[in-house]
């Protein structure tokens, strides 16, 4: 307790105690304000600079023809433009069926997951059960196609795409910018001679 001076009536402080009242005071505010900065250099502060980049992803599946595909794009709307008729059949599977909050990937395009990834982006399903259109029409959308009875390893796969942690997609950009600074200075080392 801070002693109290009686002055009529009045509670009065030391002007030692006043001063160094304000001064801690103001040491509270200022590790406020740089506590605030720090957290902003999370994952999530450091992704802010991808925050344009996503990745869409749609799934169906058809029991009449024994077939889910996976179809991935920067844009849903895109997805319009796949003109295969064998698709008119095929019903989507909703995000609730999946267990996910959504069907988007932020910060990440779809080229990135390609690239880093794979073709199959990472689902465990065997190659040769497997069917990979990419770049379908010109639209950048790269659509995967197997049999129904792959069809809990595509949807796992799927939900662990959905759930990558902020720390794993920016390892996912840094490989990126690394690999294409990588072929940019092939690039120039081959101009060079």
């Amino acid at each position: 307790m801070l002693p109290f001076i009686r002055r009529q009536q009045k509670l009065y402080l030391p002007k030692i105690l006043v001063d160094l009242y304000i001064e801690l005071s103001l040491f509270r505010s200022m590790r406020q304000v740089s506590t605030k900065k720090a957290s902003d250099e999370t994952f999530y502060g450091l992704l802010q600079a991808y925050k344009s980049n996503t990745t869409y992803i749609r799934i169906l599946e058809s029991g009449k023809n024994d077939c889910i595909s996976v179809q991935i794009s920067d844009n849903p709307g895109k997805w319009k433009n796949i003109t295969d008729e064998k698709y008119e059949s095929f019903k989507t599977i909703r995000r609730m069926e999946i267990g996910a909050p959504k069907l988007l990937i932020k910060f990440l395009t779809p080229s990135q997951l390609i690239e880093i990834r794979g073709q199959l982006l990472g689902i465990r399903v065997p190659i040769k059960e497997c069917s990979v259109f990419a770049n379908v029409n010109g639209e950048n959308i790269h659509i995967i196609e197997t049999s129904l009875q792959n069809k809990e390893r595509v949807l796992s796969g799927i939900k662990s795409l959905l759930t990558l942690s902020p720390q794993k997609k920016l390892e996912i950009i840094e490989l990126c910018l690394h690999q294409s600074a990588g072929e940019i200075q092939t690039e120039e080392k081959t101009a060079k001679n």
